[in-house]
């Protein structure tokens, strides 16, 4: 599914319609950023906790295709910060039960990625870290 809504947006990108670009794109993000093939039982997360935290050590991550795509558009369109931004979150607010980060820690991350903020990325991940360690202490995190 994240490798069609990546086409589908690059297709909507060639034919200039930048808000649905955007929105899909931000479909692929929280695919992810929060990809919801996790074994979420006690054992597979606590296998898999090593490699969601810390930020620089996560596979939980943008892929390399989307960052480019946004920057694009954001050039090409003439949108400021504040237009990408509220065009993202109307495409991840169509996800629903989200696991790792929030819906609006997903726009997070993709803005503070855009600006190179690695440090404000760290505290989202350390904040998601610590709310799933308080929603799931049955996972040895």
């Amino acid at each position: 599914m994240r490798a069609i809504r990546l086409s589908q947006a690059d297709f909507l990108m060639g034919e200039q319609r930048w808000q649905g670009a955007v929105q899909l794109l931000g479909v692929v993000i929280v695919k992810d950023l929060d990809d919801a093939g996790l074994d979420w039982s006690p054992a597979g997360m606590t296998r898999l906790a090593g490699y969601l935290f810390p930020y620089e050590a996560s596979w939980l991550r943008i892929g390399s295709r989307v960052l480019p795509a946004l920057r694009y558009i954001q050039r090409e369109a003439d949108l400021a910060d504040g237009d990408v931004r509220a065009m993202l979150a109307s495409g991840i607010e169509m996800i629903r039960n989200l696991k790792v980060f929030t819906p609006q820690e997903c726009v997070d991350i993709t803005m503070f990625e855009l600006a190179d903020d690695k440090v404000s990325i760290d505290a989202i991940y350390r904040a998601a870290r610590l709310r799933l360690q308080q929603e799931h202490p049955e996972i040895s995190w």
